[in-house]
């Protein structure tokens, strides 16, 4: 038996992590791009896949002549 009582208690003071403050790195320009460019590109993939699901949806002759077209 420990001085809490039965089990130790993990969410005692004793028992926290100290906390280090954060440290605010510099964020260069290139990675400013990077993250833009990604930013981007997530978009551009999201929009195709939505025109995609559109086309699929509600404009079903598209496909079906694209189909068509490729089988022929």
């Amino acid at each position: 038996m420990n001085k809490y009582g039965p089990g130790e208690r993990l969410n005692s003071a004793r028992y926290t992590l100290p906390v280090i403050p954060a440290r605010r790195e510099r964020v260069g320009l290139g990675t400013l791009i990077l993250i833009g460019v990604n930013r981007l590109l997530d978009l551009a993939v999201a929009a195709f896949v939505i025109y995609l699901v559109y086309i699929l949806i509600m404009r079903q002759d598209i496909l079906v002549a694209i189909l068509t077209y490729g089988i022929r």
